[in-house]
């Protein structure tokens, strides 16, 4: 029976170190094989924070693929597909065994428009789609926390033009910027204007209880307080770290012509003085709002 209990737990654990295949098709939207579509697997933890898996590849003459991941995993995780001329698709998978799946395409929609204030060049991401009932068959909305495929990826003009050509049509998009930090919910259309927040420099010192001495290598998180129900856009955390000096800088978003919000100031020490970990990280944090 021992020898038995053995064998069993030693075959799970082999299982559950074994490589996982997940593989399928692209197709599009009339049903053939789209070959040499690019494909995507992304796989996050669902507050962006933690191990991400982040695999490319692209598609045989037939519209195959396959990727691999060394073990089985319980992130959520969408196999994104892409080929120039048509509608990004995608298709939700598991990765806790061998998964088979089919990607199609959908029809191509062109999002585009004008940032206000043009700051020149900004990078520009989609970080998620979701269908508004206009596709052929329901979908899964799409979202990403942390990372997107360089497909789903733009930077404005000097004028504040952008343009993304191979969105699927009947499709919302969450539009993030990189400066200043934040997102925009906007329908997959031509001739936008998105108007930037205003962003205020915050600037202080993080210093030891005790002693009133400086804390280097503190990192400063400002997490967003929505306080008006009414704004569009979503500020996003922005992220620091205290000099030698125990000081801190960074550019915020504040809020725009429809009201303005607060954020909330976390501060975690990183390392200790020797480079070791916290020994308790808990105590090593403190909350302050913050609203200009």
């Amino acid at each position: 029976m021992i020898v038995l209990a053995v064998a069993m737990l030693s075959q799970i654990f082999a299982l559950a170190n074994e490589p996982v295949k997940i593989s399928g098709k692209v197709l599009r939207p009339d049903g053939k094989p789209a070959d040499f579509a690019s494909v995507t697997l992304v796989a996050e933890q669902p507050l962006g924070v933690g191990e991400t898996i982040f695999l490319e590849t692209l598609c045989d003459d037939k519209g195959q693929f396959q990727l691999q991941i060394p073990r089985p995993s319980d992130l959520p995780a969408f196999v994104v597909a892409y080929k120039k001329g048509f509608g990004v698709g995608w298709a939700e998978v598991s990765l806790k065994s061998h998964s088979v799946c089919t990607v199609k395409l959908n029809r191509p929609a062109v999002l585009a428009g004008t940032v206000k204030p043009s700051f020149g060049r900004k990078v520009i991401s989609i970080k998620g789609l979701r269908p508004i009932g206009l596709f052929d068959e329901p979908s899964t909305p799409l979202r990403f926390r942390s990372v997107a495929p360089e497909f789903l990826q733009t930077q404005t003009s000097d004028e504040g033009r952008f343009v993304f050509s191979d969105l699927p049509e009947g499709c919302v998009a969450v539009v993030e910027f990189n400066e200043p930090p934040c997102q925009f919910e906007v329908p997959v259309t031509e001739g936008l204007e998105i108007e930037l927040p205003p962003t205020s420099v915050i600037k202080g010192q993080v210093l030891k209880r005790s002693d009133k001495k400086p804390l280097p290598n503190i990192e400063i998180v400002f997490l967003p307080v929505n306080l008006e129900p009414k704004i569009t856009v979503r500020p996003l955390s922005v992220r620091t770290v205290t000099d030698d000096n125990g000081q801190f800088r960074a550019a915020v978003p504040v809020g725009s012509g429809n009201g303005w919000f607060g954020f909330l100031l976390k501060a975690t020490v990183t390392k200790e003085r020797d480079g070791s970990s916290p020994r308790s990280p808990e105590r090593s944090r403190f909350y302050r709002q913050v609203r200009r």
